[in-house]
């Protein structure tokens, strides 16, 4: 039996994560089957430390997968190099490990065998975890912040494919620990699956997972999309792992903080110098239609802007409706306003068309449009719209749109750059709220494999985006880290739990800012969004008429100004 070791000053030294914390000492074995023991400060943690294939899929040169037999898999130890391998006719998944101070790296490495086909998927459970009390999680890369809480009936699998790293933080009582993907770039779900059982001491066993393609635990696209990583023929795979160890009530940083300049590092910082913080407010003009206002205008509610004279009393009622705003805006000290929907809203499957290009004829007649959004400019504001990064087509012999997805990222890029040179050039518009920016695919046919369509940010696509169009601030509606690196995100206070830019963000990027919608929870969460407001973070507020909560938005911004 072999032992690994941390090494003479393991148990001394002090993890470099900004608290001081003492690192915990790791040391494994190694048996016949596999790893033997795995201790963290002197407690055995493992329940179960053989790599076990539990899926395999595989595609045909003309296409067809299958899923691989996976019995009579040969274990192998290399005692030497640390190594354990399960071998089989479709090829091999060995499991490298070393110790660090307070860490356990495995390097898995997947090669497959075959002259022709491709591992299309495959799933390991690579060891698993016996931990002394009901463990409590927080997975980073989850749009929405959630407390830490018990894992239960329900996997805690993330991956890096929505421009976050995967990190998962585990308390279990009497230490914590982190699971993570050191590889930014490369997508892998990784995770553990609920507790399989409570032994006589109480104690939960938690397997390890990691896997590509899509796996039932996580079956459904708004779980975890589909991760395309094939391993070609006659060719090997490494995917590079971390365990963190840490003391009871360890935080994030303590255990993995070396992440986030890492991934400063890998995804640089460029953003848009945007000095005003003050307030934006959200305008929305199209609400309710009717055969007379299919376009939902709700300051023309009783016009019919179908004939000339319509038209004119329409540009009318659209002047004075930015008056209104215009003096809300005032009151409330705004830098500028978002409008939703200048396109109108007609057809239900496409509400926010997010195309400047494309006005309705009563929004083009006589300057309409023109004029509405100039009066913002002359009263001292800056004009935002909605953009998307779908593309609006008409059926045949259909009166309605459809947003169309466009897979190819170089098109989105320049759909969405298109969109912003328009809107810059006919109106001065400086500021653009990104809707929907998320790719949206099918997910390829595998046997035995749950089938979805799969959705995940896309990160570069802002990139790009903002790398032809700098000096405008966008604010996209789906966002991980990486996103901030290029933009303002949306922040919904009541939906995404967050009241202002999250701190794994600023570790990342201390420049980041958000931008925040909290109606609702102004009240509640009213200290946060001061501190958040100081810090730079620029809050919404209802623009379209005078609200409530407007006050409230003032008060917050003239005691952050303290």
């Amino acid at each position: 039996m072999t032992s690994i070791r941390t090494g003479i000053l393991a148990a001394l030294c002090l993890v470099c994560c900004g608290t001081g914390c003492t690192a915990e000492r790791v040391d494994v074995q190694l048996g016949p089957k596999g790893l033997s023991s795995l201790k963290a400060a002197g407690q055995d943690l493992l329940a179960d430390g053989r790599v076990r294939v539990t899926g395999c899929f595989i595609r045909r040169l003309e296409g067809s997968t299958y899923a691989a037999d996976l019995t009579g898999g040969k274990v192998t130890v290399d005692a030497g190099d640390n190594r354990a391998t399960v071998s089989y006719p479709w090829g091999s998944v060995s499991a490298t490990y070393r110790t660090a101070a307070g860490r356990l790296d495995m390097l898995v490495e997947v090669t497959n065998a075959s002259e022709s086909d491709t591992i299309a998927a495959l799933h390991l459970q690579l060891m698993a975890l016996r931990l002394p009390s009901e463990p409590k999680f927080l997975l980073l890369n989850s749009e929405r912040s959630q407390p830490p809480r018990p894992l239960g009936e329900k996997a805690c699998i993330g991956s890096n494919m929505n421009a976050d790293p995967t990190v998962i933080h585990v308390d279990y009582g009497t230490g914590s620990l982190a699971l993570c993907n050191e590889e930014l770039a490369r997508a892998l779900a990784l995770g553990f699956a609920p507790p399989a059982d409570k032994g006589k001491q109480q104690s939960f066993t938690c397997p390890v997972l990691a896997y590509t393609g899509r796996h039932a635990l996580m079956p459904k696209a708004g779980d975890l999309p589909f991760i395309d990583r094939p391993v070609h023929p006659r060719q090997t795979q490494r995917w590079r792992l971390s365990l963190r160890f840490g003391p009871a009530g360890a935080s994030l940083a303590d255990l993995a903080g070396d992440f986030f300049p890492r991934f400063a590092e890998a995804y640089p910082f460029r953003m848009v110098d945007w000095k005003d913080r003050r307030p934006i407010g959200r305008v929305f003009i199209a609400n309710g239609g009717s055969p007379t206002n299919p376009r939902s205008w709700v300051f023309a509610r009783k016009i019919d802007y179908s004939t000339p004279a319509g038209k004119t009393e329409f540009k009318k009622a659209l002047l004075a409706y930015a008056d209104r705003i215009i003096a809300i805006c005032k009151e409330i000290s705004a830098q500028g306003i978002i409008v939703w929907d200048l396109e109108g809203v007609e057809f239900r499957n496409a509400k926010y068309m997010g195309d400047p290009r494309s006005m309705p004829p009563e929004m083009e007649h006589d300057g309409a449009v023109d004029a509405f959004l100039q009066r913002f400019r002359d009263a001292g504001l800056r004009i935002g719209l909605t953009i998307r990064p779908q593309l609006l087509m008409t059926p045949p012999y259909k009166h309605q749109f459809l947003q169309v997805r466009i897979k190819e990222r170089r098109h989105r890029v320049a759909l969405l750059a298109a969109k912003i040179a328009h809107a810059k050039k006919r109106w001065g518009v400086t500021i653009f709220y990104l809707d929907s920016n998320s790719l949206i695919y099918d997910d390829p046919k595998i046997a035995d494999l749950p089938r979805d369509f799969s959705w995940h940010w896309d990160a570069d696509m802002l990139r790009q985006v903002t790398a032809q169009h700098p000096d405008v601030l966008i604010v996209p509606e789906h966002k991980g880290i990486q996103q901030y690196a290029y933009g303002a995100p949306y922040i919904q206070v009541n939906h995404h739990q967050y009241a202002a830019t999250p701190g794994h963000v600023l570790r990342t990027y201390p420049k980041a800012f958000s931008v925040l919608q909290a109606g609702g929870k102004l009240d509640e969460r009213r200290d946060e969004l001061v501190q958040a407001v100081r810090h730079g973070d620029i809050l919404f507020f209802d623009a379209w008429y005078p609200s409530a909560d407007n006050s409230k938005v003032k008060k917050i911004y003239q005691d952050a100004a303290k």
